[in-house]
């Protein structure tokens, strides 16, 4: 039978280490946090090897006291936190005294450090926590800490590092993300003969995001406000963000910050890529650097010795903020798309008295009460523009091309609108805000229709319960793969219920993510229930088309990412009729 028995110091300092330190970054992690807790800002550091052979990181921040040096690197040692209810309210990037004691326990140190107000500093070496040497050294204000011979007694670990590129790498990316969090802060990175990372220290986000993308990338992203009421108590989101042209095939320029740390975060991540739909048609990843302010109560950052990992007391509000925040910023920026490569062509224009009876739903009333105050709120639990904002110009109808596209004149120049795409924007915020106020019409069929569904579909139908609930549509069972349909969505009135039913269904099984299934709901019908390209409109029904669009809030996408319209301005017009 195993005997149970305490382990030595030697092992017990090995697995602290182990959960702190994976690899060389871990160790440029822990040390340049230190400096930016001691109030630096100038940063320098210095590889070789990838890190693997050697690791400087120096700064000029406010030094460790002579006395203090070797109880630093003791375990949990630390000047951050001293009582219990520290832990409710950490404000500092290090707290749990383990960086200096796991990384001296597995690589040879040197410490060389001056604090403000003393004549000399002091100089220490340890070799795998073993104090070595130990004098003073004249040298200037601040800390230099050198690591070499990572995981040298230690074979076993040090086989899973990777390639010195592959470290140095890792390295490169972990600085980039300091200084992102950290404008005011001047970094410097060498590592052999790789290019330098330099960063100013200006305090202006932009002038970091310069030195990381360079300034093509860096000059055509958005900066997000901080505009909001000084009485609120709860997150705030800054930062900066690409365009929904500038994506990347992974999330590699994701940079997130809670309280000005690193960190890892599904809810964050998810919310930064929602934010995105329907403003781009691609699967590719958003790139820009969001930085959230909590409540230091709110937020637990003592999950894992890698301080990575946070969690929030309130996921879902933070979610919104986030999101919310950002498709705002999308929203107030992003222009309507320009014409490219315009061909001429010859308008056909339409006008007539009376809507036809083809609007699956009433362009007359829908999105509109009396007076023309616009009643559409759909996305208004995400902390989105204001509806009243005006997002689109405002556009006079002159006519319709190839029955698809209504031509408008705005305040810079020809717009061009794709009906389909435009009524689709329409029917999707119009069913999101009928869902949220539980005020979806539906309209019960002469005769009921018979489906046969796979087991396939009758998972997805059981998934989306509420959707179906609300569309007063759920299939009944009627004998064995049978169901009847008995209601459908008045949206769906004038379509083919059964071919409806089997499109919704394809829909919903798309990889489209979406925070409320009100929002998937009205993903799943807005295709199927909007106008056609090849639909002649009269010019009234142009007209009022184009006054909803206004009244959206995202009137610039269709919900799959299509532009709504382009705009030809008045320079391309002048430079093609040589006026200019």
């Amino acid at each position: 039978m195993p005997v149970i028995r305490k382990l030595t110091p030697e092992i017990s300092a090995l697995i602290a280490a182990g959960e702190v330190i994976e690899r060389p970054a871990s160790v440029v992690k822990e040390l340049v946090e230190n400096s930016l807790d001691a109030g630096a800002d100038r940063i320098y550091i210095s590889t070789s090897g990838g890190g693997i052979d050697s690791i400087v990181v120096s700064d000029n921040g406010m030094g460790i006291n002579p006395e203090e040096v070797e109880v630093a690197f003791e375990r949990h040692s630390t000047s951050k936190i001293y009582t219990q209810s520290d832990l409710d309210s950490i404000s500092t990037l290090g707290f749990r005294g383990e960086a200096l004691y796991s990384i001296s326990s597995v690589s040879q140190v040197e410490l060389a450090t001056r604090a403000r107000g003393e004549v000399k500093g002091v100089r220490i070496g340890l070799d795998n926590h073993v104090l070595v040497t130990k004098s003073f050294a004249g040298i200037d204000y601040g800390t230099t800490i050198s690591v070499s011979e990572l995981f040298s007694k230690f074979p076993a670990r040090k086989k899973f590092f990777k390639s010195e590129s592959a470290e140095g790498n890792r390295i490169h990316s972990l600085i980039q993300k300091f200084a992102i969090c950290n404008p005011r802060v001047a970094f410097e990175l060498n590592q052999g003969s790789s290019r330098p990372l330099r960063t100013s220290g200006s305090g202006v986000l932009r002038d970091v995001m310069v030195a990381i993308l360079g300034i093509s990338e860096a000059s055509k992203m958005i900066e997000i406000s901080e505009d909001y009421d000084q009485d609120w108590q709860g997150p705030i989101i800054s930062g900066i963000i690409g365009t929904p042209e500038q994506k990347r095939s992974n999330r590699s320029r994701i940079f997130l910050f809670v309280n000005e740390r690193l960190v890892q975060s599904r809810t964050l991540s998810f919310a930064f890529e929602q934010a995105y739909k329907g403003f781009s048609s691609d699967n590719k990843f958003p790139i820009g650097a969001i930085a959230l302010r909590v409540p230091l109560d709110e937020v637990d950052v003592n999950v894992h010795p890698a301080k990575t990992e946070v969690r929030f007391k309130n996921e879902s509000q933070v979610f919104s903020i986030v999101q919310g925040g950002i498709k705002s910023t999308l929203l107030k920026e992003s222009p309507v798309q320009s014409i490219v490569n315009y061909s001429q062509k010859n308008p056909k224009f339409i006008e007539g008295s009376e809507p036809s009876a083809f609007w699956p739903t009433a362009l007359s009333t829908g999105g509109f009460e009396a007076g023309g105050t616009p009643v559409l709120n759909a996305f208004s639990e995400q902390n989105t523009i204001s509806r009243y904002q005006e997002v689109l110009p405002l556009l006079r109808v002159l006519g319709q091309v190839s029955d698809t596209y209504i031509v408008c004149e705005g305040p810079d120049g020809i717009y061009m609108i794709d009906q389909h795409a435009a009524h689709e924007r329409i029917i999707f915020e119009k069913i999101a805000a009928d869902a949220k106020g539980r005020t979806i019409e539906t309209q019960m069929l002469l005769e009921p229709i018979n489906l046969e569904l796979d087991s396939n579909q009758e998972i997805l139908i059981e998934e989306n319960k509420d959707i179906f609930d609300a569309f007063g549509m759920i299939p009944e069972p009627f004998g064995p793969n049978s169901y009847l349909i008995r209601n459908v969505p008045k949206v769906l009135a004038e379509a083919d219920p059964r071919d409806s039913f089997h499109k919704m269904l394809s829909a919903l099984n798309e990889q489209v993510e979406f925070k409320f299934w009100e929002d998937k709901a009205a993903y799943s019908l807005a295709c199927h229930a909007a106008i056609r390209a090849g639909k002649k409109m009269s010019y009234r029904e142009m007209t009022l088309l184009v006054k909803q669009l206004e009244s959206c809030l995202q009137p610039n996408n269709c919900p799959h990412g299509r532009p709504t319209m382009i705009n030809m301005n008045k320079n391309h017009l002048e430079r093609e009729f040589s006026r200019s």
